[in-house]
């Protein structure tokens, strides 16, 4: 194994200090972008809870005319998918 001189390795012991520290900003920047995102979606789930109450209602109102699997109430399943329209 060759031997590097000083100069070669402070070099690369920057070199890694540099990425680690990058690394580490651009994990805090995505954390917070997660977490505006997540407080987004938690901020719209009464909006989107009102929409879905308000569509199950028109549909009850309209009595057994339709006959759509889209319009049936389905058990609370594990995951929920949400729509974004």
């Amino acid at each position: 194994m060759e031997t590097k001189n000083p100069r070669e390795i402070r070099k690369r012991i920057k070199s890694v200090t540099d990425t680690e520290q990058l690394t580490k900003a651009m994990k805090m920047v995505a954390s917070v972008r997660f977490k505006r995102a997540f407080q987004l979606m938690a901020n719209n789930r009464p909006y989107s809870e009102s929409l879905k109450n308000l569509v199950f209602d028109l549909v009850a109102s309209l009595g057994e005319e339709i006959e759509h699997s889209y319009f049936k109430a389905k058990p609370k399943a594990a995951r929920e998918l949400l729509v974004v329209v």
